[in-house]
């Protein structure tokens, strides 16, 4: 319950190629642009079994034109039931 899913696509807009190696970088924040305290984790073992999301990062180079994909995946957990809900607008 909770699970959640999104897709994130960088564009290379730019001229030169644009090098990738690993793990996209996640910043939680709330309206005020205060980062949320947040566990992140790499790979979708601990939440769920998704086919192929564990296959892990390989490094690639996005050119001119091309696109790069990931998926970042979470579960919505309540951990305090007595706190006011966050909450954050989408960019």
């Amino acid at each position: 319950m909770g699970l959640r899913v999104m897709t994130v696509e960088l564009v290379n807009r730019g001229k030169p190629p644009y090098a990738l190696d690993g793990c996209p970088t996640v910043r939680v924040l709330d309206d005020s642009l205060e980062p949320f305290d947040v566990y992140v984790s790499h790979g979708s073992s601990a939440i769920s079994t998704i086919e192929r999301f564990d296959a892990g990062p390989t490094p690639l180079t996005v050119r001119p034109g091309e696109t790069a994909v990931t998926r970042p995946t979470w579960r919505n957990t309540v951990t305090d039931v007595t706190a006011t809900p966050a909450t954050a607008s989408p960019a």
